[in-house]
């Protein structure tokens, strides 16, 4: 029945908004550059509206065009190295979307002239083009795969083949670090699958379906089990804040404090809002 509901989703998702391929929707981007001189910041002047432009008219899936993924980029500016007309900046740069996303950059070097357009190019590799390339295909496949188990895996490995392409490029800093963060998205199978069954779970309990949620939010418990015991908890972590007051509702409606309880011990700062009902019931 799983798969089978999904894609009535999908299909339901689609031709309700096919007027538009917009994969990214509203893209915000803060650009911190106090440590650049001035004439490095006059160049970068229109480098924020660039990446908003880049984000919201690159097509990059011809099926899942009206996805509005909610962006949100932050680039801190470390400094400026000069290489003849052309500077080189270091950043740290911050991705995250509205939801459950976020992943953050401290290894970060690409050039910009003022006026000029981002390009991502499969064949002449572009640093930034090819740095925020990277971070579209990892956020797309991530929102993919809370739609059907695994759907994201092709834009993961489209990410993959930009960062070997990294390594190999004159601009390599960071993309080794990049590379493993592929390698270990695609290892922890767990936390996209768990992904996965939190929102099926979701959409059946506001469906009036507690039996199956129910059935859901046990696999996601599984999985996240593994996760805790096998992977780096950050990604767990960070999901299950964002997520807390969906929790509350659905499993205190449920009653599923044990798994409440076990959220809280996987994500001890989440512990005051996601057992407040719980402590409640033993005051009263």
């Amino acid at each position: 029945m799983k798969l089978q509901y999904n894609r009535f989703r999908i299909w339901c998702f689609t031709v309700l908004f096919s007027t538009a391929f917009a994969q990214f929707g509203k893209v915000s981007v803060t650009l911190n550059d106090r440590l650049l001189r001035g004439s490095e910041r006059q160049e970068i002047t229109s480098l924020s509206a660039e990446i908003q432009r880049f984000f919201q008219q690159t097509l990059w899936d011809d099926e899942w065009k009206d996805l509005n993924i909610p962006l949100n980029i932050q680039f801190i500016f470390e400094g400026a190295v000069s290489k003849g007309s052309q500077n080189t900046y270091l950043i740290q740069a911050l991705f995250s979307t509205d939801t459950d996303q976020r992943f953050f950059d401290n290894s970060v070097q690409f050039f910009y002239n003022s006026g000029g357009s981002i390009f991502y190019d499969p064949v002449q590799f572009d640093p930034l083009g090819g740095f925020l390339a990277f971070y579209a295909h990892l956020i797309l496949a991530g929102e993919m795969d809370t739609y059907e188990p695994f759907r994201g895996t092709a834009h993961i490995e489209k990410a993959r083949t930009i960062a070997l392409r990294g390594i190999a490029s004159d601009y390599s800093k960071g993309w080794s670090s990049r590379t493993k963060m592929v390698n270990d998205i695609t290892d922890n199978t767990a936390f996209r699958e768990g992904k996965f069954n939190f929102y099926y779970g979701m959409e059946l309990f506001e469906l009036g379906e507690p039996d199956e949620a129910l059935k859901e939010f046990q696999s996601m418990m599984q999985n996240f089990e593994l996760v805790y015991e096998r992977f780096p908890r950050a990604r767990t972590q960070y999901f299950i804040k964002a997520h807390t007051e969906e929790f509350v509702n659905a499993f205190t409606t449920l009653r599923l404090d044990s798994m409440l309880i076990r959220l809280s011990d996987m994500d001890p700062r989440s512990e005051a809002i996601l057992l407040k009902n719980i402590v409640k019931e033993k005051e009263n």
